[in-house]
């Protein structure tokens, strides 16, 4: 079940979880190909999509042309935190991480998003 806002139009704060924690790692994993415990952009265009230069370039805290998982963590955290997200930040990761392994495509992935945003 989706966290939501205790009133509409509230600004409630996400409460960040430890199976966001752990679905944001597993999905830098799966993400990090070469394990050598930095995503490049190379890695990061398994993603595909649209808005992937700027999402990781704001991952990239210290602008060495990589994100770290403690970059991508703390981005993920700090998002969710400004702006109350849709579905729950492990939710998302999980299917993410799915699109990456090569168990959803790009469409089944999207279908899934709106699966879930639907039931929340």
């Amino acid at each position: 079940m989706s966290q939501t806002p205790s009133q509409k139009g509230s600004k409630a704060q996400y409460k960040w979880t430890d199976a966001d924690t752990k679905e944001v790692k597993n999905f830098f994993q799966a993400l990090d190909a070469n394990d050598d415990g930095k995503i490049s952009k190379i890695e990061a265009e398994k993603l595909g999509g649209k808005g992937l230069n700027k999402f990781f370039m704001d991952c990239d805290a210290d602008s060495d042309g990589n994100v770290t998982c403690d970059e991508l963590l703390r981005f993920c955290e700090a998002r969710a935190a400004e702006e109350y997200p849709a579905l729950p930040i492990a939710t998302m990761f999980k299917l993410l991480t799915a699109r990456v392994e090569g168990k959803l495509s790009q469409e089944e992935m999207l279908k899934e998003f709106k699966t879930e945003l639907k039931s929340s």
